[in-house]
């Protein structure tokens, strides 16, 4: 199993309705307030990239790596169980809300959630920045 991409990251913040202008006007991004009341936020035609939960402090709270496919996520849950190593798997409201078909979550040393995925929802064509954005640096 190897890791294809970064696809996601989610964080806490006492001030994650800011983002809904913040993400738009500074960074170019698109940004929707999710019906759980987190701000999504698009770099691109993926469903999300940063998701901003509100909490009562800022951190980050997991991180969203790409394997690419279902039986790479299936081959890692079972590589964790072979290493004792504890995990879950995405239930369909935790992939739906991720944007994804499918994960497993493991907690790293310090806390911190990885979630491996596959399928990420990609919809060509669908972004739109929040400013009006013209070539890259």
């Amino acid at each position: 199993m190897l890791v294809k991409a970064l696809g996601y990251v989610g964080v806490e913040s006492p001030d994650a309705k800011e983002w809904l202008e913040f993400g738009p006007e500074v960074l170019g991004m698109e940004a929707v307030e999710a019906a759980s009341g987190s701000v999504l936020l698009r770099i691109d035609d993926a469903d999300h990239r940063l998701a901003v939960h509100h909490g009562e402090r800022n951190r980050m709270l997991y991180a969203g790596w790409d394997v690419g496919s279902e039986e790479a996520v299936e081959a890692a849950g079972e590589l964790l169980h072979r290493q004792g190593i504890g995990f879950e798997v995405g239930t369909e409201e935790d992939c739906a809300a991720r944007g994804v078909l499918g994960f497993v979550t493991l907690s790293d040393p310090s806390g911190l959630r990885h979630e491996l995925f596959y399928g990420q929802k990609v919809v060509p064509g669908s972004f739109r920045p929040g400013r009006a954005i013209s070539g890259f640096v």
